[in-house]
């Protein structure tokens, strides 16, 4: 029963995660860390889950919780990690670039406010569901994805020379 529940709910789910863990991680060996830890732990506790409608906001909080405990296990051995392999080959060289800066860019953002512009921006969440996944008002969401908005036009303007 939970087995079949849990498939059903998560196959239409599979490409956003995907785009969500891509979005928040360094590299894309850790955006498929995510991935696995996230599939795990909302297998494991899907009988937590209230409702059904509600489980692409389940799926993504629990990626967040994942990449928060990457982001503290990474922060005790000090390493630095640099995305490789999130870039299409189906893309200009300029557009290679432009998409380098682009990430480059989101990385200098405060957490919270990379979160819910990724969210926003490249998720397609609703700022109610974005609200649910980072335990905050609505209100809230709407100054942080309006900061980030501000901070990368800051961060991108004069050809990205502040990067």
């Amino acid at each position: 029963m939970q087995n079949e529940r849990f498939e059903s709910l998560f196959e239409p789910c599979r490409l956003p995660l995907r785009k969500f863990a891509y979005s928040i991680a360094s590299n894309s060996a850790q955006a498929e860390d995510i991935i696995a830890d996230t599939i795990f732990y909302s297998y494991h506790n899907i009988k937590n889950l209230k409702s059904d409608k509600a489980f692409l906001s389940f799926l993504f909080t629990i990626a967040r919780r994942v990449k928060n405990q990457l982001k503290i296990n990474e922060s005790k051995y000090n390493r630095d990690i640099e995305p490789d392999g999130l870039i299409s080959d189906d893309l200009s060289p300029e557009e290679q670039f432009d998409v380098k800066l682009l990430h480059k860019a989101i990385t200098k953002l405060k957490e919270k406010e990379k979160e819910a512009i990724v969210l926003f921006s490249f998720s397609g969440l609703s700022i109610k569901e974005i609200a649910i996944i980072q335990d905050t008002t609505t209100y809230n969401v709407k100054i942080r994805i309006f900061r980030a908005k501000k901070s990368l036009k800051k961060l991108l303007s004069i050809n990205g020379d502040s990067l």
